[in-house]
């Protein structure tokens, strides 16, 4: 009996000693599984393998990769206990996929394992399309509808057919291996041609150009401006001087603006009359005067003066009503005192001669001529008069004029006179000689 017990659980120890070897045996393994997403190129896809070495709780559970169906796994990577890599391929098929790995452990089990890659997604490019337009009606023709053409990633539709004056509705589809994006679907409205009201197209009026009066004798300018659907007319001024008014209206096919102005004024200015004041001058001093500033006359000009604070005479010539100076307006002088009393000589004063009426001018050496008959009394001294014949009485002398201004009336009556004396002294000589004569014969 003793015995049998030994027996059964000897056999009891190679049963379990059996079990155990060959539970680690079956235990080396590695866990293969694949997932497939898109890939940024389109019809491409990224394959994500991860590969798991089973969990032996010891640092001895090493393998090493012998072999590998893809290439995707190298030959020769290792995994420690329980480690887990990752191993990317990209592919452009869509069927499930399959990675076969072999493997030895440091205690040279080998172990191939097989892992798949499934369920591969509907792989879209992202795309936007491009949206359909409308021309615009114009006075000239109608509107029109504009669809972009196909491309090779969205194709276009539209109802109804057509691209006249109508309401359209114009559909945008993306082509196979495209996803779109944003807006699809447009509903547009083409407009007929314009109509005769609806032609009037604004224009908006501007301001003329306006250069003001800028000086004497000179004028301004208003220069009208150019717009497109506008005329402008000068209805007051003539646009070179004074008040001016502008009017705007539309041409035909045009319209004003709204709010906008159509009548624009102002005012050029006027002008003032050029002057140039002329340069004040100097008279010269004398003994009784100082020098004095004659003022000229001037179109325009009124002149002043005054004294400067350094005792100079101050002329200042200021613009009239109606004018504008030009050229210089002050001067300064510095007069000259009357002339010192050793450059002045004394004169004589002249007594003035009371005017007479003039008379007609007797050439004074005329008369004189007679008086060379005197010549002959000077014989008559050398006869001697007879001594019973008493002389004739003689006649005074006149007396001499006491001697005054001579004037021209006065060598008149002067030589008047002495012809008469000598005529009368010519005359008592002759009759002397007559008497004497028959005293003579007898």
């Amino acid at each position: 009996m003793r015995r049998l017990t030994i027996a059964l659980l000897a056999l009891a120890a190679i049963l379990t000693g059996t079990v155990m070897l060959a539970g680690p045996a079956s235990a080396h393994h590695s866990d293969i599984q694949g997932t497939a997403a898109c890939d940024s190129t389109p019809g491409n896809y990224l394959v994500t393998w991860r590969v798991h070495n089973w969990n032996g709780n010891s640092a001895a559970n090493q393998a090493r990769v012998t072999s590998s169906s893809r290439g995707v796994v190298p030959v020769g990577t290792t995994f420690e206990d329980d480690e887990t890599k990752t191993f990317t391929e990209k592919v452009t098929a869509t069927e499930p996929l399959s990675l076969t790995v072999s493997m030895t452990w440091r205690n040279g089990t080998i172990s191939t394992d097989t892992g798949r890659a499934a369920g591969f997604p509907a792989c879209e490019e992202d795309v936007t399309a491009a949206g359909p337009s409308v021309t615009a009606a114009t006075c000239d023709s109608a509107g029109r509808l504009n669809v972009p053409g196909d491309t090779d990633k969205v194709g276009y539709t539209q109802t109804p057919e057509g691209s006249g004056p109508g309401s359209y509705v114009v559909t945008a589809t993306a082509k196979p291996g495209y996803r779109l994006q944003g807006r699809s679907t447009w509903t547009l409205t083409v407009d007929p041609q314009l109509d005769a009201e609806q032609c009037w197209r604004p224009a908006t009026p501007v301001a003329p150009a306006v250069t003001p009066v800028r000086g004497c004798d000179t004028v301004g300018s208003l220069v009208l401006p150019t717009t497109e659907g506008i005329t402008y007319e000068v209805t007051e001024g003539d646009g070179k001087t004074g008040t001016w008014t502008v009017v705007a209206t539309a041409d035909p096919g045009y319209t004003i603006a709204a709010y906008a102005p159509t009548v624009f004024t102002g005012d050029l200015g006027t002008p003032d009359r050029c002057a140039t004041p002329a340069v004040p001058t100097v008279t010269e001093p004398t003994c009784d005067a100082a020098a004095q500033v004659v003022l000229p006359s001037t179109e325009g000009v009124r002149y002043a003066t005054s004294t400067g604070s350094d005792e100079t005479t101050v002329v200042t010539a200021t613009a009239l009503p109606g004018y504008e100076l030009v050229g210089t307006t002050e001067w300064r002088f510095q007069l000259a005192p009357p002339l010192a009393a050793a450059s002045c000589t004394p004169t004589t004063p002249i007594v003035p001669v009371t005017p007479t009426t003039p008379t007609t001018p007797v050439t004074p050496v005329t008369p004189v001529t007679p008086v060379t008959p005197v010549t002959p009394v000077t014989p008559a001294v050398h006869h001697p008069a007879p001594p019973a014949a008493a002389p004739p009485p003689a006649h005074p002398a006149p007396p001499v004029a006491t001697a005054l201004p001579a004037t021209g009336a006065d060598a008149v009556t002067g030589l008047a006179a002495l012809a008469g004396v000598l005529l009368l002294a010519g005359g008592l000589a002759l009759v002397r000689s007559a008497r004497g004569r028959p005293e003579a014969l007898g």
